[in-house]
């Protein structure tokens, strides 16, 4: 399994990110093997927030909205990582509806067949 970051530039533009002891963890958990237990949390049933922690030190002052994305045999794990102020009004229904058309688009193209 392959975990893929995109914005994490945007992250670190966040104040809660400006001290570099910090960023460095952040940038440690997206790095190292502890990467795939974000994979895990985001691929539960359902869309889910994960808060300051959630079971994962390294997450301690972060949010966590994940959810899994399934076509077929195809598993993903689709997720917004951010500071615990976060929109989530904004980001929960945007990542709900990501899923929603990765797995219409996959269908569609019969991709999965």
């Amino acid at each position: 399994r392959e975990l893929f970051f995109a914005g994490a530039r945007e992250l670190f533009r966040q104040p809660e990110f400006q001290d570099g002891a910090r960023a460095r963890q952040v940038v440690r958990l997206l790095e190292a093997r502890p990467r795939r237990a974000l994979f895990r949390l985001a691929c539960q049933d359902g869309l889910r927030v994960w808060m300051d922690g959630a079971g994962m030190p390294g997450l301690r002052g972060l949010a966590l909205v994940g959810t899994a994305v399934r076509c077929g045999r195809f598993e993903a794990a689709l997720g917004v990582l951010g500071p615990l102020r976060m929109p989530y009004w904004r980001v929960m229904p945007l990542v709900a509806c990501v899923r929603g058309r990765v797995e219409a688009g996959a269908l569609e193209s019969g991709a999965l067949e």
